[in-house]
C-alpha cells in the first residue's frame, strides 16, 4: 500500500485502544493514497474524526465524505504546501474541517527545504 508517508503511526488498533480510556474527540488525519479503505476500520475502531487529502481524492472525494458521515464520524479534508488551495474550496461545505500542512511530509527523510523553514501557517 502507498502512503504519503511510508508508515502509518496510529491505526485502528490504536485508536480502539484509546476509545477504551477516553471520550475525547480522537481525529484521524490520513497520509494515504486510498483513504475509502480506512473509513470502516477507523469507524469500529471508535475515531471521532477522519480526515483526509485532497491531492488523492480528486475523482472520489464525494464518496469518501460520504463514507465518513455514514459511520458516524466528522470529515476533514487537508492539503499539503504545493497544493493550490482553490483545491479544496469544493468541499468546504461538506467538511467539518480543512487543514493546511506546514510541512510535506514527503520530505521526511530530506533536508528542510528553505522556503519551509521561514514559513508561518
Amino acid at each position: 500500500m502507498r502512503h504519503f508517508v511510508p508508515n502509518l503511526t496510529i491505526g485502528a488498533p490504536v485508536i480502539e485502544s484509546l476509545r477504551k480510556h477516553t471520550k475525547a474527540y480522537l481525529d484521524c488525519h490520513l497520509m494515504v493514497t486510498n483513504p475509502i479503505d480506512y473509513v470502516e476500520p477507523l469507524a469500529k475502531a471508535g475515531a471521532s474524526g477522519f480526515t483526509f487529502h485532497v491531492e488523492v481524492s480528486r475523482e472520489n472525494w464525494k464518496e469518501i465524505i460520504q463514507g465518513i458521515k455514514l459511520k458516524g464520524m466528522r470529515p476533514g479534508v487537508a492539503l499539503k504546501p504545493g497544493t493550490p488551495i482553490e483545491e479544496v474550496y469544493p468541499l468546504v461545505d461538506y467538511t467539518c474541517s480543512q487543514c493546511g500542512s506546514g510541512v510535506d511530509a514527503t520530505l521526511f527523510d530530506k533536508p528542510m527545504p528553505n522556503e519551509y523553514a521561514n514559513s508561518r501557517v
